[in-house]
């Protein structure tokens, strides 16, 4: 991973000049957020640090059954998906997991062996890897119509 910057050097005749900079580093941190050969794994531990947050409140509340996956698709999907254009073309088995567990054990409350296909057809939802990889594709198009 690379990391850029671009450092102003001032000159003598008022005139800035910046040199771009490029340095090879393990993680780069830029608003917070932690960049990295393993984003997922980050990002599956701030989308763990959300559901937790609001886990209680949904119990208390006792919010409808449809309310809670748009709850999740509103707080926790942005978080998973952040950047997910540069890093969403590997294995997304951990973000898929995070998907799955959520549905499994907050909303349906059933068993680990529970197919998937069955949640996603009970809850009329698709896996977050569709997204992301039409997310992918809509970039992709952006960047060739951008080319012509």
């Amino acid at each position: 991973m690379t990391k850029n910057e671009f450092v102003e050097n001032v000159q003598p005749a008022n005139s800035a000049l910046f040199i771009y900079v490029s340095e090879i580093v393990d993680t780069f941190e830029y608003l917070r957020i932690v960049f990295s050969e393993n984003r997922k794994s980050n990002a599956s531990e701030q989308a763990y640090k959300a559901i937790f947050s609001w886990y209680v409140k949904i119990r208390n509340l006792t919010l409808p059954l449809d309310c809670q996956p748009k709850l999740f698709d509103n707080t926790v999907v942005p978080i998973l998906l952040y950047s997910s254009e540069i890093w969403g073309y590997g294995d997304l088995n951990c973000i898929e997991k995070i998907h799955t567990d959520f549905l499994k054990h907050n909303i349906l409350n059933v068993k680990n062996s529970t197919p998937h296909c069955m949640l996603y057809s009970d809850l009329r939802r698709f896996p977050l890897s569709i997204h992301i990889k039409r997310k992918n594709n809509r970039t992709l198009v952006k960047a060739y119509k951008q080319r012509l």
